[in-house]
């Protein structure tokens, strides 16, 4: 019998939960902890789980400061209706690896979680383009060519993707920048764009 994977799922929002067990809970075995059981989180053994979804707007402890100590560990996809500035910088800052908009998207939690668990080849910036991020080297493949990039350019790239619009702050303004010098370099065009009245696109 093949294992079924562990997803932790730590969010307080009663109707998102029976939405995720809905989705995800055929595939998957999928354990809830809600905001009242989050004072004995670090009483969670984070390692006998694959993967952790984590609501930023968790109250009674830093829901970045309980993202940062799982990522540590496992593999965390933030779940969140609205990241300001100051939020997105500290999660790139750390090991969180993906970034999903509520109200979920059905097809897109799945691609995600299949994603983070290694169920997907090729991990797409966009339906129509060509630019992925290999899974097994972690380089940007932008116009066929290989690129090096980081972890936080990576986590960057994933919030573009979720479609979630990121602020323009200087820390990220100065990763758009890099990234871009990078595929200038090897192909001649920037990868991402800059959208009117704010935020980015591929």
């Amino acid at each position: 019998m093949s294992k079924r994977f562990r997803i932790l799922i730590l969010e307080d929002n009663q109707y998102l939960v029976e939405t995720i067990k809905t989705i995800l809970g055929k595939k998957y075995d999928c354990i809830f902890r809600s905001e009242a059981k989050l004072s004995r989180a670090t009483q969670i053994n984070f390692q006998a789980f694959d993967l952790c979804l984590c609501d930023l707007n968790l109250k009674g402890k830093s829901a970045v400061e309980l993202c940062r100590e799982i990522a540590s560990q496992i593999s965390v996809i933030v779940l969140s209706g609205y990241l300001d500035s100051g939020v997105i910088e500290k999660l790139l800052g750390s090991k969180i690896d993906d970034f999903l908009t509520k109200p979920l998207n059905e097809f897109e939690l799945l691609e995600r979680v299949k994603s983070q668990l290694g169920l997907r080849g090729i991990i797409r910036l966009s339906e129509s383009s060509e630019s992925y991020i290999d899974p097994i080297t972690k380089k940007l493949i932008f116009n066929r060519q290989k690129i090096p990039i980081s972890e936080s350019e990576t986590r960057l790239l994933n919030l573009i993707t979720s479609g979630k619009e990121v602020i323009k702050s200087a820390s990220i303004k100065m990763k758009v920048t890099r990234i871009n010098k990078k595929t200038m370099h090897a192909t001649g065009e920037k990868l991402i764009k800059s959208r009117y009245g704010g935020g980015y696109y591929f």
